[in-house]
């Protein structure tokens, strides 16, 4: 038995050796190796791609760049020797930049450094500034841009108060290629509004102020609307609940919701009357509480509007508003929520209407998906928001 035990822990050690030596590849040398050549530069929006020729070093390890950014803050780029380029980002302006460029081995051991020089080309922050559009819009202010390169930024809002003091009021994180965004919650009167552009290295636009009246905005009487019942819409009141319960101002408890009853196919759909004839700023809706992003729940669906609706249930007389989708903040697969989810899912789900939408008395929803893909619907609760013309 001695015997096979002293075999097992020759066989360990052995086999922990090889690991090792495989894992670092180590030779012991002092030798530096070799550092690329025929080096290349593409300026890119707030950065550069660095191309060259790997050298031939059979323990080459990995090529190296370093250099410096914004408030002096140091960067570096790496790649293995497998690839032939490395991505240089992070700069905040177009102002000619330094670089230096060199091979590490599997030793550790450095080669020469070599110094290069280029121009960045005009960085996000700064173009997708020069292409804000700023406008009124209800309740407060609208927000378009462009950024072509999808790069993150956040767009800041600022205000400015009589006495100059500036406060910060809303941050949107996003790579939207083609903006559209209104911050809101303040009165129809003229506000000092100024605009931000920040990335994630720290770099800043200029600050756009503009004076901006914002529209007129108020909440409709939800509990005021009225089911149609057209044919082949859906039936609500299912599993205790019921349209009323979807307008009855409660979004924070389990048992305030409508609910099909094995509905056969999509979309689902049901339409209503909103008793006024409204231009709508928005329309919001909340997922059944305790379910969300998960079984019946909306997770894709259109917004029709109306003046006069067919009776026999088709789309004659209605016109489409939009198409929106549900938003999960953390990304986690269906089933799993986290905290993030629960507060955004909380607060209600906005459907923006166009500014250049009419006015409309009759609202219809389709729902083209759920969060579980099944052709069953539930929904906790839902409002809209706008400018009211005719009240019946």
């Amino acid at each position: 038995m001695k015997k096979y035990t002293i075999i097992f822990a020759l066989f360990v050690f052995l086999a922990a050796c090889h690991e090792e030596d495989v894992a670092t590849h180590s030779t012991g040398d002092k030798l530096a190796p070799n550092n690329v050549t025929n080096v290349t530069i593409e300026p890119l929006p707030g950065g550069a791609k660095v191309t060259y020729d790997v050298p031939d070093n059979d323990d080459l390890l990995m090529v190296k760049a370093d250099y410096q950014i914004a408030n002096g803050k140091l960067r570096e780029a790496s790649s293995s020797k497998y690839k032939n380029s490395i991505i240089l980002d992070g700069y905040g302006d177009t102002q000619e930049k330094s670089f230096q460029i060199y091979t590490i081995d599997k030793d550790g051991n450095k080669s020469k450094e070599e110094s290069f020089k280029f121009s960045p080309l005009t960085p996000p922050v700064h173009s997708i500034f020069n292409s804000l559009k700023i406008g009124p819009d209800f309740g407060g202010v609208h927000i378009n841009w462009t950024n072509d390169n999808k790069a993150e930024i956040a767009l800041i809002t600022l205000v400015k108060q009589d006495d100059e003091e500036v406060s910060e009021e809303n941050v949107l994180y996003t790579k939207m290629e083609d903006g559209d965004y209104a911050v809101r919650g303040y009165a129809p009167e003229e506000t000092q509004f100024g605009f931000v552009i920040r990335d994630r290295w720290e770099n800043y636009s200029d600050t756009l102020y503009q004076a901006i009246t914002p529209w007129y905005e108020e909440e409709l009487e939800r509990g005021k609307f009225k089911q149609l019942t057209l044919p082949g819409e859906a039936n609500l009141a299912n599993w205790g609940g019921s349209f009323n319960k979807m307008i009855d101002g409660v979004t924070n408890n389990e048992s305030n919701y409508g609910h099909t009853k094995g509905n056969d196919k999509l979309p689902v759909v049901f339409s209503f009357d909103m008793k006024v004839k409204a231009k709508l700023s928005r329309f919001v809706i909340w997922q059944r509480h305790n379910w969300i992003y998960k079984h019946h729940n909306p997770k894709k669906w259109e917004l029709w509007g109306s003046n006069d609706p067919a009776t026999d249930g088709s789309d004659q007389g209605w016109e489409k508003i939009g198409t929106y989708e549900s938003f999960k903040p953390s990304g986690l697969p269906l089933g799993k929520v986290s905290n993030e989810d629960k507060t955004y899912a909380a607060a209600g789900e906005e459907c923006i209407i166009p500014l250049d939408a009419p006015a409309y008395r009759y609202l219809r929803f389709k729902m083209l998906e759920s969060w579980a893909g099944g052709s069953d619907f539930m929904m906790g609760e839902m409002t809209a928001f706008g400018q009211i013309e005719e009240k019946y």
